[in-house]
């Protein structure tokens, strides 16, 4: 469950979040409520394809491919900001050959090398069009975070990525779970969250509640337990990772 910040093109296994900001720029769950406006998406991963270049998700509905998400133009490549895709669409078409599964397009997509022409057959309304981009190289994709996560969700969990940690609801504490490499290096899994900025915290709605709203840049102080001894850790509030998928 440690994997850092990897271009888009990552492949998903068996189930995922993506978590999309539908807001100006892609933001996580990081940001203040006044800040974002994020929902979140959850996939069978061998019934859904992600198409790097414009933040798309295709998922099987019913024998069909649709247009499950899009990403926001703002979240796209330039190259492919404008480009007629919307939710709803069904995709009939890839790459010259008629497709009616996600593993088909897999291939289709997989197989289009960067700097080629990738077409989709679309319908919308019961009009059939065409849309294309040129695939691009990984290096010029967004980059989101990867984590992957062993077992079922946990509605008491909490991931924060630009702050690197998982925190859990645990008998009236707060703890951290799990860290990732962007961690602060003082912060370790089995700490328990006392305070943040001197306000306590026993609860995930107490640690949004006083964490989102620090500002990007600010200082921000933890309170942590650790084997019976009292830790205090201070960093700067990070600044938010683009877009996240869980998996």
């Amino acid at each position: 469950m440690n994997k850092p910040r990897i271009p888009l093109a990552a492949s998903i296994f068996a189930c995922l979040v993506l978590l999309v900001c539908e807001a100006a720029q892609a933001l996580t769950h990081d940001e203040s409520p006044q800040q974002k406006k994020m929902k979140t998406m959850q996939f069978d991963a061998d019934k859904a394809v992600m198409i790097d270049e414009v933040g798309m998700v295709v998922v099987e509905k019913e024998g069909k491919l649709m247009v499950e998400h899009i990403g926001p133009k703002e979240a796209r490549p330039k190259e492919t900001a404008d480009l007629d895709v919307v939710a709803g669409d069904e995709v009939g078409m890839a790459a010259g050959k008629k497709v009616a599964t996600v593993a088909a397009l897999r291939a289709a997509y997989d197989s289009t090398k960067p700097g080629e022409e990738f077409k989709l057959g679309l319908r919308r309304d019961g009009k059939a069009f065409i849309v294309s981009f040129k695939r691009m190289d990984q290096k010029d994709l967004p980059t989101m975070m990867v984590i992957k996560r062993d077992g079922p969700d946990n509605p008491n969990q909490d991931v924060r990525p630009a702050l690197g940690v998982v925190i859990e609801q645990k008998e009236g504490k707060v703890v951290i779970v799990d860290t990732f490499p962007n961690a602060p290096k003082e912060m370790l899994k089995g700490d328990v969250v006392k305070s943040i900025n001197g306000t306590a915290v026993k609860d995930l709605k107490g640690f949004s509640g006083v964490f989102d709203n620090v500002d990007v840049g600010a200082d921000v102080k933890f309170e942590l337990r650790r084997a019976g001894k009292t830790v205090t850790v201070s960093i700067k509030r990070p600044k938010p990772q683009g877009q996240v998928i869980v998996k």
